[in-house]
């Protein structure tokens, strides 16, 4: 397998010349953080992407999920994974510090998704499509459902799910 999957030279000539993500935090909802927080967090998206979700990309591929007795079953590293994107304040990552979260730029997320997409997008998924339905659940979800589901959800405890509209769905 590859070890190359994304271009960091590319990816950083992006987020630093092209789109000057430092410029954001002359905004007060980013002013806590600096151009040094954002590399932080790419180059901590950058391990992870080698460390935890490229590894296990083949095996993955090799065992997609299953709808076994009327439940799904997910690959067994899929539980670890979001625990460590729990922990690691991937799910939470743009939300509001209020809520738990490190009111990052969209932009700089945007990036850490692209490095977890690149290296295993089976895997990146599951933590991406958690933090779109905390994000729902945020904007239009009440005070007691905020309360009963964000932290559980930010902590990779429960996850998100896609609700889709096709009759065989």
């Amino acid at each position: 397998m590859e070890d190359k999957f994304i271009s960091e030279r590319n990816l950083r000539f992006l987020l630093n010349e092209v789109f000057d993500t430092a410029s954001l935090t002359q905004y007060d909802h980013y002013a806590v953080h600096s151009k040094e927080v954002f590399d932080m967090v790419v180059e901590t998206a950058l391990k992870l992407g080698r460390d935890l979700f490229r590894p296990n990309l083949s095996d993955m591929d090799q065992k997609p999920p299953e709808l076994i007795d009327g439940r799904i079953k997910v690959h067994p590293s899929v539980k670890s994974l979001m625990r460590e994107m729990g922990e690691g304040g991937w799910l939470s990552a743009t939300a509001p510090t209020d809520l738990g979260g490190q009111q990052l730029p969209m932009l700089v997320l945007s990036a850490c998704r692209f490095i977890f997409s690149a290296a295993n997008y089976s895997a990146s998924v599951y933590g991406m499509i958690t933090a779109g339905a905390t994000r729902l659940i945020q904007d239009y979800g009440t005070k007691e459902m905020i309360k009963t589901y964000i932290p559980k959800m930010f902590a990779g405890e429960w996850q998100g799910t896609m609700a889709l509209t096709e009759p065989q769905a």
